[in-house]
């Protein structure tokens, strides 16, 4: 199975391939046991975490991270890497912990965490309803990744009043990034919201981890000043709603053969997308019936699925959704385009990406 198909220019390839390199070789040292001497249950843990961050990704985070990194001047490749190495890991525990919360049973291609661990379980204790605890040694796994990125930020060679700003940045952007999931979770039980405040949520929950922590990180280490950083908001802000709003229409349109994730999971945890808003507002009774009967259905079915996706397409809102995506990429650009006196190919790098990212199929 092939999850990452968007065309790649040369540079991001070898970029990617890099990052996967050093996950490789991290989860292969003793890097990951931090010194600390653990059981079988923490070995086999381990083993899991790797496998599930070693799996086929865009690597977007710890590219964007090396980008901003160069972009400012830092000339240590190696530094810029191990911040890739820090981002990919934060990724790990956000999906890990995502995939507890809406009851996913495949990510990138292959078993959440979670699902892996109830496996597990009803092979060594059968008979037994183990779901809680498996979900909650999954969360325990993404905690530990997020410690153990935490870790390779701290082991980072730079200047210490860079790394304390690295991590300053890094902890209070994850942080929002709670924030947005609390927002999500409680918006899928039916707390009213429109389409402003989705996007504000769509703030929180994807521009900051996605593209705002990555790129004021790698920036931070190369010794960015404030004004730099403030204007990186700006461009993640644009580009991660952008990016959310693509992730929308794939989540309901994508074929989940490329994307290795279950196209019926936004409709059984009820996702309070753009696209469900919109509908919501535009839709008739009837169809306001249907999208009812699916919105927070666990054993919504295909039919209900591809009823949904005709309402989307008949009230306007996938063509609303398309708009708005190319209004998002277009103030990202505006924003980027405007940075004279950054360098040159790395403003050119952020905006191929971000073209690659709104076309992408997964």
């Amino acid at each position: 199975m092939t999850l990452y198909t968007v065309h790649m220019h040369e540079p991001f390839e070898v970029m990617r391939q890099e990052i996967d390199a050093r996950i490789t070789q991290y989860f292969a040292s003793s890097e990951a046991l931090m010194g600390v001497e653990v059981s079988q249950n923490g070995t086999y843990a381990l083993q899991l975490l790797a496998e599930f961050t070693s799996r086929p990704s865009k690597r977007l985070r710890g590219m964007l991270a090396v980008i901003a990194y160069e972009m400012f001047g830092g000339a240590n490749h190696l530094v810029a890497i191990d911040l890739a190495l820090a981002m990919e890991l934060a990724q790990s525990y956000l999906l890990i912990v995502d995939d507890v919360i809406d009851h996913s049973l495949t990510r990138r291609g292959g078993p959440t965490v979670n699902r892996e661990y109830a496996r597990m379980m009803h092979c060594d204790y059968p008979g037994k309803s183990l779901r809680h605890e498996a979900d909650m040694v999954a969360i325990v796994i993404g905690e530990l990744a997020q410690h153990l990125a935490s870790a390779v930020l701290n082991g980072i060679d730079a200047p210490a009043a860079r790394i304390i700003k690295v991590e300053q940045l890094f902890h209070t952007n994850l942080a929002a990034t709670g924030h947005g999931q609390i927002d999500d979770l409680l918006g899928s039980l039916g707390q009213p919201h429109n389409i402003a405040e989705t996007l504000a949520v769509y703030l929180r929950k994807t521009c900051y981890y996605t593209f705002i922590n990555p790129l004021q990180t790698g920036a931070a280490l190369a010794g960015a000043g404030k004004n730099d950083l403030a204007v990186l908001y700006e461009f993640g802000k644009y580009a991660g709603i952008a990016f959310q709003l693509q992730d929308d229409d794939i989540g309901m349109f994508g074929d989940e053969r490329s994307s290795g994730k279950s196209n019926l999971d936004d409709l059984r945890e009820g996702k309070m997308t753009v696209l469900v808003r919109h509908a919501l507002t535009h839709a008739n009774e009837t169809e306001l019936a249907v999208l009812g009967s699916a919105l927070g259905n666990r054993r919504v079915t295909r039919e209900q699925h591809k009823a949904v996706q005709a309402i989307f397409e008949r009230v306007g809102s996938r063509a609303f959704t398309i708009k708005k995506i190319r209004w998002a990429n277009a103030k990202a650009k505006m924003v980027l385009n405007a940075q004279n006196r950054w360098d040159l190919t790395s403003r050119a790098s952020l905006a191929v990406l971000l073209d690659s990212l709104i076309r992408r199929k997964v």
